[in-house]
């Protein structure tokens, strides 16, 4: 089998449709699967699903009690039979002729990941930015490990496509429960790649619908995703422990990016003071001092973090300021 598709679906019934009629013209041509992961949606979703899979031998679905994305992908991984295999959120759809090459793109260089880009697309279906450009090299192979060294910025799970046998052969999962698992994914499956291809073919289109989880935040919910990025630094730095010696810039470059995560969460603190409450910011710097990731210490991605870090470190004064602002 040559591609599996992973969708994990949560109460996204109206989305449904859109998304999987991206799939079709790409599962004519190669010979694939569409695992639906219905993660115990509570609305009309698993009624759709069973229609598509009476229509179309190729998709598998799969019922689990909730679990939320990271748990879902992570079922989706264990059952995946194709060579390759891509993510896809149940509200998004993909360009199936553009899928199509980035599988041949896969097989020609043998690659373990190949990286490609999204375009955003807003409620009126209207096309706007694409993702980031990283400032890495393009159309060529190389290790993951360069990618990070050179400045690859951590990025949605769904703008790549994974060998299957690379995933599982390593071990590589989401973490679950947090609600930021892509940075700490992407960053963590590139240490191992030996062969990364990264193109600038746009294969995925990204619906930013209002009523999202990542746009519409409740309070609560607001604090866990904040919170979160403490876990996800933490997860980032573990990842030097098990580095090779003579990997000096590679550990650079992780210590880079678990910085820039913290530096964030700060600077979110700092220019949104009435967000959340300063009794919230003060338990988040406390649990940041007890992993040891306060005061920001080591390397930045920029100037202007390094300069603004000086404030942020000056822990007392600092704290003076949230709470004056809050």
């Amino acid at each position: 089998m040559k591609l599996s598709v992973i969708i994990p679906v949560y109460n996204t019934s109206k989305y449904l449709q859109k998304c999987f009629d991206s799939l079709i013209p790409l599962m004519t041509k190669l010979a694939g699967e569409v695992i639906f992961i219905n993660d115990g949606s509570t609305d009309e979703s698993l009624q759709i699903l069973k229609q598509f899979q009476s229509q179309h031998s190729y998709v598998q679905i799969i019922n689990q009690e909730n679990l939320g994305l990271s748990g879902a992908r992570n079922t989706g991984i264990h059952f995946a039979k194709g060579d390759y295999l891509i993510f896809l959120d149940s509200d998004d759809w993909i360009e199936a002729t553009e899928i199509e090459k980035i599988y041949s793109i896969a097989l020609i260089n043998n690659a373990d990941l190949v990286g490609f880009r999204l375009q955003f697309v807003d409620e009126a279906f209207k096309v706007g930015a694409l993702s980031l450009k990283h400032p890495i090299k393009y159309e060529k192979s190389i290790f993951g490990a360069q990618a990070l060294i050179e400045g690859y910025q951590p990025s949605s799970a769904c703008v790549f496509m994974y060998r299957t046998t690379f995933l599982k052969e390593n071990n590589l999962t989401f973490f679950q429960g947090i609600m930021q698992e892509d940075v700490e994914f992407t960053i963590r499956i590139l240490i191992p790649a030996q062969n990364v291809y990264f193109t600038n073919i746009v294969a995925y289109n990204y619906y930013r619908r209002s009523d999202s989880m990542t746009t519409t935040l409740l309070k609560e919910r607001k604090e866990r995703y904040l919170s979160d990025s403490i876990t996800v630094a933490e997860q980032i730095k573990m990842n030097i422990l098990h580095l090779k010696s003579g990997s000096e810039a590679l550990k650079i470059a992780l210590e880079k990016n678990y910085n820039t995560v913290i530096w964030n969460l700060l600077w979110r603190f700092f220019t949104n003071p009435t967000e959340v409450s300063f009794e919230f910011k003060k338990k988040c710097i406390t649990d940041l001092k007890t992993k040891s990731l306060y005061p920001l210490k080591g390397s930045l991605k920029s100037n202007f973090q390094r300069s603004t870090s000086l404030l942020f470190n000056a822990e007392s004064f600092f704290m003076f300021i949230l709470k004056f602002r809050s």
